[in-house]
C-alpha cells in the first residue's frame, strides 16, 4: 500500500483502547508542552471543570429548544381541531399541515449539519432558534390554510438547525460517566414541555378570542400560536450568553479559546479562581497542517459536507449509520405517529362521550365515531370547542413521560444503555399493539400513556447511542442523518394515519405497533458505547 499523509478523520477511525496520542493522530512528543508535561485530552479537561452549577444551567436552557421542539411539532395536534372551520380543512388537510414542519426540516437537515461543524454549535443554535420563533410567529397571523402551511415550512427549517445541535452541544459539557445520564436528562426537559404545551392550551384555547387587524379576523388559536413562538425566541437570546462546545473547538484547532471554555466551567462549577484550573494546555485534534479559510461559501460548505459522508462509507462506519437511519426509521414511523395524533384522538374519545352521556366504549368504535364525525362537517362545520379533558389526559401522558425518564435516569448505570433501548422498545411494542384491546377512556389513557413513556425513553437513548457512535467531526452529520430518517418516517406516518382510520382499527393499529419492534430486534446490533471516551 502507498503511504499518504493521514487526515483527520483517519485519525478519529481509532479503536478507542489506542493511546491518547494516537487517537489524535499526533506523535508523541507533539501531545506534550514545551516543559515535557502531558497534553490533556478533552475527557482529562472536562472531568477536571467538575459538576456543578454551570451543568444544572445548561440542563435548564434545553427548556428552550425542547420546548420549540414540541411547541412546533405538536401544538397544531390542538390547534387545528379547534380551527377547522376556521380554516375549512379536513381530517387528511390536518395530516399534510403538520407534515409540513417535516418537510422544512428534512429539505435543510444536511446544510444545517454542515454549517454545524464548520460554524460551530452555539452560532447555529442561536440562529435556528431565532429563524423558528420568527416563522411560528408568521404561523400565528395566518388566515388561511395555504399561508400555514408555508409558514410552517420556514419554521421546520428553523427547528431543523437548533434541534439536532442542541442534543450535541449539551452531550460535550459531560465526562463519559455522565453522558448518558445528561441525554436522558434532555428527555426530561422535553417532558416538562409536553406538559407545559397541553397546560398552556388549557389555559388559552378554551377562551373566546376575537380580534380584527386591518381586514383580517383572528381568534383564539392565533393568540395560542403567538404566544408558543415566544418560547424558541427566548432561547435563541440566552444562547448569545452561552459558551461554545469546548470539545468542538479542540477538534477546529482552537484550542486556546477551547481552555478558556474550560476554566469558565470550572469556575462557575468550583468557585475557584480559573488560574487554578489543572490543565494549561490541550491536545491537538487537528492537524494545523491542513488549515481552511475561516470564511467559506455555502457552496463550499455543502462540498465539504458531501466530503465529510466519504468517511461514513469506511468501517467501522458503514454498517452504523445504516443501522442508526434503520432504527430511526422504523420507530419513527409509528411512535412519532402516534405521538402526534394522540391529543386528536382523545378529542375523538370526549366527542363520542359529549354526545352519548358520558359513556364510553372500546377505541375502535369512538375513532370510528370521530371519523364519520369529521365526513359530515364537509356539509355542515359544527367544532365542540370545549376540550379541557383532552388537555388534562395529554398533561397527564407528559406527567407520566417525565416519570419515565426519571425512572430511567437512575437504572442507565445499572443496566446500561443498550439494555435499557431493547427493553423499552419492546415494552412500547407490548403497550401500542394494546391499546387496540382496550375497552374504555381510563384504559386508553393508562395504556397509551405508558406507552409513550417508553417509546419516548427509547428514541432518546437511540440518540444517545447514535451520538457516540461517531468522531466529533462527524458527529452532527450522523445525527442528521439520523433525524432526516426520523422526519421522513414521521412525515409519511402522518400522510397515511388518516387514511388508515378509513380503512380500519386493525390496520392502524399493527402499523404503529410494529415499528418499535424491529427497532428493539435491530437494538441488538449496536455497540456498547457506557464509559467510553467521546471520540
Amino acid at each position: 500500500q502507498g503511504e499518504h499523509k493521514p487526515n483527520q478523520h483517519e485519525f478519529e477511525r481509532k479503536n478507542d483502547d489506542d493511546s491518547d496520542s494516537k487517537q489524535n493522530g499526533l506523535p508523541i512528543s507533539e501531545n506534550h508542552n514545551k516543559e515535557g508535561q502531558s497534553r490533556a485530552s478533552f475527557e482529562d479537561a472536562i472531568s477536571a471543570t467538575g459538576l456543578g452549577k454551570y451543568n444544572a444551567l445548561l440542563i435548564l436552557l434545553l427548556i428552550f429548544p425542547t420546548t420549540a421542539q414540541v411547541f412546533e411539532t405538536a401544538s397544531l395536534s390542538y390547534v387545528l381541531p379547534i380551527a377547522q372551520c376556521d380554516l375549512d380543512i379536513t381530517l387528511e388537510d390536518i395530516g399534510l399541515i403538520i407534515g409540513m414542519t417535516y418537510v422544512g426540516m428534512i429539505a435543510t437537515g444536511f446544510l444545517w449539519g454542515c454549517l454545524s461543524d464548520a460554524y460551530g454549535r452555539k452560532n447555529i443554535l442561536i440562529c435556528g432558534l431565532l429563524l423558528n420563533g420568527a416563522f411560528m410567529a408568521m404561523a400565528a397571523f395566518s388566515t388561511s390554510s395555504t399561508l400555514l402551511m408555508i409558514s410552517r415550512v420556514f419554521s421546520g427549517v428553523g427547528l431543523g438547525g437548533h434541534f439536532s445541535t442542541a442534543i450535541v452541544h449539551s452531550s460535550e459539557f459531560y465526562r463519559k460517566e455522565y453522558r448518558g445520564t445528561a441525554k436522558l436528562l434532555w428527555g426530561i426537559m422535553e417532558s416538562i414541555a409536553n406538559m407545559i404545551l397541553p397546560l398552556l392550551a388549557w389555559l388559552v384555547l378554551t377562551n373566546r378570542w376575537e380580534f380584527t387587524l386591518g381586514s383580517h379576523e383572528y381568534h383564539t388559536w392565533n393568540g395560542f400560536l403567538l404566544i408558543c413562538s415566544m418560547f424558541p425566541i427566548a432561547g435563541g437570546i440566552c444562547y448569545i450568553f452561552m459558551p461554545e462546545s469546548p470539545k468542538y473547538l479542540m477538534s477546529s484547532g482552537n484550542n486556546d479559546k477551547a481552555i478558556k471554555v474550560f476554566q469558565q466551567v470550572y469556575t462557575i462549577n468550583t468557585g475557584k479562581e480559573k488560574n487554578t484550573y489543572p490543565h494549561q494546555t490541550l491536545e491537538q485534534e487537528r492537524n494545523l497542517s491542513d488549515d481552511k479559510p475561516a470564511k467559506r461559501s455555502a457552496a463550499e460548505l455543502i462540498v465539504d459536507g458531501l466530503k465529510e459522508l466519504r468517511f461514513l462509507l469506511h468501517k467501522p462506519y458503514t454498517s452504523r449509520i445504516i443501522l442508526v437511519c434503520g432504527v430511526s426509521f422504523s420507530l419513527s414511523t409509528s411512535f412519532n405517529t402516534m405521538r402526534i395524533w394522540l391529543p386528536q384522538m382523545f378529542k375523538a374519545i370526549n366527542d363520542y362521550q359529549l354526545g352519548h352521556n358520558g359513556t364510553s366504549t372500546d377505541i375502535c368504535v369512538m375513532l370510528q365515531s370521530w371519523h364519520e364525525d369529521n365526513q359530515n362537517q364537509e356539509q355542515v362545520c359544527d367544532i365542540d370547542a370545549d376540550n379541557s379533558p383532552v388537555y388534562i389526559q395529554s398533561t397527564i401522558v407528559a406527567l407520566t413521560r417525565l416519570v419515565a425518564y426519571l425512572i430511567a435516569a437512575g437504572v442507565i448505570k445499572y443496566v446500561g444503555s443498550k439494555k435499557l433501548v431493547l427493553c423499552t422498545a419492546i415494552a412500547t411494542f407490548l403497550l401500542t399493539g394494546g391499546i387496540y384491546f382496550t375497552q374504555s377512556s381510563r384504559s386508553i389513557l393508562i395504556v397509551s400513556s405508558l406507552s409513550n413513556a417508553m417509546g419516548n425513553v427509547s428514541t432518546l437513548m437511540f440518540v444517545s447511542i447514535s451520538v457516540e457512535m461517531f468522531p466529533t467531526t462527524l458527529r452532527t452529520i450522523a445525527i442528521t442523518l439520523h433525524h432526516t430518517s426520523s422526519r421522513v418516517a414521521t412525515l409519511m406516518g402522518n400522510l397515511l394515519f388518516p387514511y388508515l382510520l378509513e380503512t380500519g382499527c386493525v390496520p392502524t393499529f399493527t402499523f404503529v405497533a410494529l415499528g418499535p419492534l424491529v427497532a428493539g430486534l435491530l437494538s441488538l446490533l449496536y455497540p456498547d458505547v457506557d464509559n467510553k471516551p467521546l471520540m
